[in-house]
């Protein structure tokens, strides 16, 4: 199946907060993940169509995110 992998580094932190956005879309939360990589293994939106995900990961410590977000970083899936 089509995924994205995100590698990660927690800096000290207890684990990274993960959003993404698809297209034109709105920041969509995805998950607190405390564990490189992080697999993004959602469906395409059309299953014959490549599409352009983007991610931004902030700390995660305590219930709650915080600091600067990541770049975002750009990453197409294929069918």
């Amino acid at each position: 199946s089509e995924a994205a992998r995100l590698n990660f580094f927690k800096d000290g932190h207890m684990g990274m907060w993960v959003e993404s956005r698809r297209g034109t879309g709105d920041w969509e939360f995805l998950a607190i993940d405390t564990e490189s990589p992080y697999l993004d293994e959602r469906p395409l939106l059309n299953p014959a169509q490549p599409e352009t995900r983007e991610y931004r990961l902030r700390f995660w410590d305590n219930g709650q995110p915080n600091g600067e977000w990541s770049d975002v970083a750009k990453v197409t899936v294929s069918p």
